[in-house]
């Protein structure tokens, strides 16, 4: 695991610092959505005797109520766990990672949203997590409530609400902002998994986006490196 220092240093020379200004500037409406999204609370549509909505599951940013019954990863072994969301989606693929990691068996349905049916109702982003008949939405809120149980089995998994704030709100950002201006992404139409940059060698990546961080390499470095550093 990567010290801070380290992981600083390469932020650093990832992102500069008007990159990582101009992410803070989008974090703030990301900040504003989930303040309208607490004010949705007030909605005819949301239970206000507990505050979820009419099918048990949670607003975004809101705790479900009443709370989850994982206390250890014995609780979510051997049921059904489904998760609802796209492989191009950063937090998606984060939740699913921990699930890897802690070897729990789940079905993912990639999808960009959720259908309206039973699970897309109420709650219409990624990602979801359905645990037997128990729906929890918002990466957020389930990995707060997620990491604490698998913590018991797993001790390197602790939840670092900070660095978990950071990742959604400030380096997401800014890293995303960045693919979409690069010329890599233009040419690859901004479509994680399917650009016709996917087929160009490592050269020719260079070439398109000079002195650059890949879309690519982006994804697999928020996914499979950020997540596990403290």
């Amino acid at each position: 695991m990567l010290s801070l220092p380290a992981q600083e240093l390469i932020l650093n020379t990832v992102l500069h610092q008007d990159e990582v200004d101009e992410g803070l500037r989008l974090t703030k409406h990301l900040k504003l959505a989930k303040l309208q999204s607490a004010r949705d609370l007030h909605s005819p549509q949301v239970s206000m005797s507990v505050g979820m909505f009419p099918d048990g599951s949670n607003p975004e940013g809101i705790d479900p109520s009443p709370a989850v019954p994982w206390n250890s990863k014995a609780d979510l072994m051997n049921r059904n766990v489904y998760v609802y969301g796209s492989t191009r989606s950063a937090p998606s693929n984060k939740l699913c990672t921990v699930l890897l990691a802690n070897d729990i068996p789940f079905q993912r349905v990639d999808c960009s949203a959720p259908a309206p049916g039973s699970v897309g109702r109420f709650y219409r982003k990624i990602p979801i997590i359905v645990v037997g008949e128990r729906q929890v939405n918002d990466s957020g809120i389930i990995l707060k409530n997620l990491i604490p149980a698998l913590a018991q089995s797993s001790p390197q998994m602790e939840y670092n609400a900070g660095w978990d704030q950071r990742i959604t709100y400030e380096l997401d950002p800014t890293i995303r902002n960045v693919i979409q201006r690069s010329d890599g992404s233009r040419l690859g139409g901004c479509c994680m998994g399917k650009s016709v940059v996917d087929h160009m060698n490592r050269e020719a990546k260079k070439a398109v986006n000079p002195g650059g961080a890949f879309k690519a390499e982006v994804e697999s470095y928020i996914c499979d490196e950020m997540l596990m550093w403290k």
